[in-house]
């Protein structure tokens, strides 16, 4: 359990704590699918997301998906004549949507610890 000041826990304060842990593979890989259920986009590459991706959270996971759909529709409108391709989010979106993202808590001893201040 992490640290946390006594003077936090009273009553009608913090009367409960409750600790999270992060996704596991199979539950990033369920989450990645289901904020990419409108993308075109390869259940290998989801796969691949889901396996390098321990330790964050849903919502880290649902803004790489965003960020790999924004870069390919920035991309398809960049070249017009290349319009078609908007409907394909490719391994290479995910990648540099991966290196964008910055995870939304820390690990301590294999809990979850927010980061409040972002």
């Amino acid at each position: 359990m992490m640290d946390v000041d006594p003077s936090l826990v009273q009553n009608g304060r913090l009367n409960n704590i409750v600790e999270l842990r992060p996704p596991e593979e199979c539950d990033r890989l369920d989450i990645l699918t289901w904020h990419a259920r409108s993308m075109n986009v390869d259940s290998q590459v989801l796969r691949s997301v889901a396996r390098r991706t321990k330790g964050l959270l849903g919502c880290d996971l649902e803004q790489i998906c965003r960020e790999a759909a924004t870069m390919s529709v920035s991309e398809a409108l960049a070249d017009i004549r290349n319009i078609d391709s908007v409907s394909t989010v490719s391994g290479e979106h995910f990648e540099r949507a991966l290196h964008l993202c910055r995870p939304s808590a820390a690990i301590c001893k294999g809990m979850v610890k927010a980061n409040v201040c972002q």
